[in-house]
């Protein structure tokens, strides 16, 4: 019989390997887990170790994560093709408030490699759209190269109706035509979030990337009069072993692989500077 604790690591099999940037890729696994929009899963190499991803997937579809290269474990896991297996365990945290935004016009904010754990949410109400409202999607990256879910960003997404999509990178890198937005992501949004998808004060916002971005998109949605309550953030960049137990993802009395890793700002607004 199959274990089916989510403390105990599967060994599956990568189905698809996609280059995102140069140092950041998005694998896709022979599994299928069942999980909320917005739980984490560690992933690892037997003999080396894990880390904590969030799924970018939907629920009962191929597990997909995208991972950056920055140490010994994601330089291992990088290295990996399609056959080769990898451990996974999970899923753990809570997850993104999916009933309290029912009806809800939807703004995702992510900033580098930070759009793809909000992904999962993405999916899950694009699988279910007519219980939700309109959905707009502001992408910030440092420049051309840098992009993620380029396919999802330039292709597919602004096809949809009712879904709005604002791309804009730090500075242009490259000589040719760049039909975006040029400048920090907060400067687009002093102009986008006027816009009727977005003006609405009972919009619900997701935001994900750096810390220094998060801070400063709370800070601009604030001064827009968006509510500490419809600010929902994911703070897996914080989380090392999952269970608790190194503190590495400790902030205040919170414990974000725990009681996370998606909070409302005005759940952890007095922690703000420790995060």
């Amino acid at each position: 019989m199959e274990n089916k604790s989510p403390y105990l690591p599967k060994i599956v099999k990568i189905k698809k390997v996609k280059q995102e940037t140069e140092d950041i890729k998005t694998f896709t696994l022979d599994y299928k887990p069942i999980f909320k929009p917005g739980q984490f899963f560690e992933i690892g190499i037997n003999g080396i170790g894990e880390a904590p991803f969030t799924a970018a997937s939907a629920s009962k579809k191929h597990f997909q994560a995208s991972i950056k290269r920055t140490g010994k474990l994601t330089e291992a896991i990088h290295q990996l093709k399609a056959g080769d297996k990898l451990t996974i365990r999970g899923p753990y945290g809570n997850s993104f408030p999916i009933e309290k935004i029912k009806g809800k016009n939807m703004l995702f904010i992510g900033g580098g490699i930070g759009l793809p754990p909000l992904h999962s949410l993405i999916r899950t109400v694009l699988e279910n759209r007519g219980r939700y409202g309109k959905i707009t999607v502001f992408y910030g990256a440092r420049d051309e190269a840098q992009i993620v879910s380029r396919e999802e960003l330039k292709n597919i997404w602004p096809k949809m109706k009712n879904f709005r999509v604002v791309v804009c990178v730090d500075f242009k890198k490259n000589k040719g035509e760049w039909p975006h937005n040029v400048g920090l992501v907060t400067g687009i949004m002093e102009k986008e979030l006027k816009h009727p998808f977005t003006r609405n004060k009972n919009t619900i916002v997701f935001v994900c990337g750096p810390p220094i971005m998060i801070k400063a998109v709370i800070q601009k949605l604030l001064e827009h009069c968006f509510k500490e309550e419809n600010i929902i953030l994911t703070l897996e960049r914080l989380m090392k072993c999952g269970f608790g137990k190194c503190g590495h993802c400790n902030v205040g009395e919170k414990y974000i692989c725990l009681d996370g890793p998606v909070f409302s700002y005005k759940e952890i607004k007095e922690f703000e500077e420790e995060f």
